[in-house]
């Protein structure tokens, strides 16, 4: 069991009809405590409101009180694995902007039937993206 907490800290959030938060940043500090959580976590099934959850995320993973170490230069780094279109993919665009702008790295990765064109939104172009 590694310690995690000096080095790279993970947090996560399940999604479907409503986003919930499973850990924050500071919750795990090794990686046998990590993986335990990960993987006793159950599908939910529901619809994919992805807009909602990267709100989410910007509201309860990416503070210094979840743990977020921005301020010391530390990358934050979001990775959205998703299955299907966005029921609030109206949204999509805006909010995913929002946390690109506040110093968020978004990564959107397609499962199975997904939209391209929403994990390009998330993502961002080339420009959008602070190197």
């Amino acid at each position: 069991s590694s310690d995690l907490s000096s080095k790279v800290q993970f947090g996560a959030v399940r999604y479907s009809d409503a986003p919930e938060t499973l850990f924050r940043l500071k919750d795990h500090g090794t990686k046998s405590s990590l993986t335990a959580v990960l993987r006793n976590d159950r599908h939910k099934g529901g619809n994919t409101y992805t807009a909602r959850a990267l709100q989410h995320s910007k509201e309860h993973l990416f503070t210094e009180r979840a743990g977020s170490r921005s301020r010391s230069g530390v990358p934050q780094i979001l990775i959205v694995l998703t299955d299907g279109d966005s029921h609030d993919k109206a949204q999509l665009n805006d909010t995913a902007k929002s946390l690109r702008d506040s110093g968020v790295r978004i990564y959107a990765i397609g499962i199975n039937h997904t939209n391209t064109e929403e994990l390009l939104a998330m993502a961002g172009s080339p420009e959008d993206r602070k190197s």
